[in-house]
């Protein structure tokens, strides 16, 4: 009967013990959430390279990247897919005829204005 005392003893103090690892470990990597990322330093514009009269025409989500069709001011659109948790643009295609572009024909449609 006193063995059986001790070793419920030891397995609560265990149970007890193992507990205050586990909040102990979640207190600490609560409190490191944030640490090593640095705050940008450009802004969204800056890093998309946006020049007087370019527009964003349209922007789509897909988890942490979003889809940008800008118009630029030379007539042209660029699509870009930009990295929302960085900021950074990690895809551009260029060089699509905008619509209502001053354009000579419609690469899309194949028709002439």
């Amino acid at each position: 009967m006193r063995a059986l005392k001790i070793s419920v003893i030891a397995m609560g103090v265990l149970l007890v013990a193992g507990l205050v690892v586990v909040v102990v470990t979640l207190i600490d990597r609560a409190s490191r959430l944030g640490e090593g990322e640095a705050a940008p330093t450009q802004t969204i514009a800056e890093r998309l390279e946006l020049a007087p009269g370019d527009r964003i025409a349209s922007a789509t989500l897909d988890g942490f990247r979003a889809l940008l069709i800008v118009d630029r001011r030379a007539g042209h659109q660029d699509v870009l897919v930009v990295d929302t948790r960085t900021g950074l643009v990690t895809l551009t295609l260029s060089g699509a005829a905008a619509p209502g572009a001053d354009a000579a024909g419609d690469a899309a449609t194949g028709t002439e204005r």
